[in-house]
């Protein structure tokens, strides 16, 4: 039977699948001996319009000193997955998603998604072409990376829908983690669709954010404890007009 949220999430559960290189860190009732480094997972698509759905880690995720690499070449597609879902990871790991056309659909029911890291990882997600669809119901994600990590988001090419949840999304890097270590995370968010995407900050059905708008490029230095631990980059190469300025999507 499927296994209940790592969590304690209810309505979830594991995936650990599709694209998922996983070390083994702990052993129940034993701790975190640190018990062995993890491995490689890899899926290739090739063409299709198809529905993927995982649980907590899926779809190119890494954990502990694992690599996770998920590959679609083609297609119509849907993504549907929970906490560290879609190119992310935690622990010394790298996790890869690299979608190469098609009009996407993204939904993620929780954090840490869509190149969103978590200690000490590098996280790369890629759609290359396609008008898109992105939903972020909580936050972590869409380029964020925290405590000593690199995230990249990049969107190649179309008209895009951004809905993006809570906190820490759209190009964000810093933790108090890393306030603490010394050490800053890098968080990058780019859209070279050309396009007039469309940002939502909550619900899918708010208004548009005019402060994510088509044409803005901002780099944000985020703070804790009076220093810096980390940057966010966001850039959005749509056309630089007013109606665009003001999140017009028509």
């Amino acid at each position: 039977p499927p296994m209940g949220s790592t969590y304690g999430t209810e309505g979830a559960y594991q995936g650990m699948c599709l694209g998922a290189g996983l070390g083994l860190r702990s052993i129940p009732g034993r701790g975190q001996p640190d018990v062995a480094g993890g491995g490689v997972g890899i899926v290739l698509s090739q063409g299709g319009n198809d529905r993927f759905e995982a649980g907590e880690f899926g779809m190119g995720i890494g954990y502990f000193f694992g690599v996770g690499i998920f590959h679609n070449l083609a297609g119509d597609d849907r993504y549907r997955a929970g906490r560290y879902g879609i190119a992310t990871g935690a622990h010394q790991a790298h996790g890869v998603f690299l979608d190469d056309d098609g009009d996407d659909d993204y939904d993620v029911s929780s954090v840490a998604a869509i190149s969103g890291s978590w200690d000490v990882m590098v996280t790369s997600f890629v759609d290359a072409a396609g008008n898109d669809t992105y939903r972020i119901q909580r936050g972590l994600g869409l380029g964020s990376a925290t405590i000593t990590s690199f995230s990249l988001f990049f969107d190649g090419g179309g008209r895009d829908n951004y809905t993006a949840a809570g906190r820490n999304t759209l190009g964000h890097g810093g933790h108090r983690s890393d306030a603490a270590r010394g050490t800053k995370s890098l968080g990058i968010f780019i859209d070279l669709g050309g396009e007039k995407d469309i940002y939502h900050r909550g619900r899918a059905d708010a208004e548009p954010d005019p402060t994510r708008a088509d044409g803005l490029t901002n780099v944000q230095p985020a703070e804790h404890d009076g220093k810096v631990s980390g940057y966010g980059i966001f850039h959005d190469d749509g056309p630089r007009d007013e109606a665009a300025r003001n999140g017009d999507g028509n």
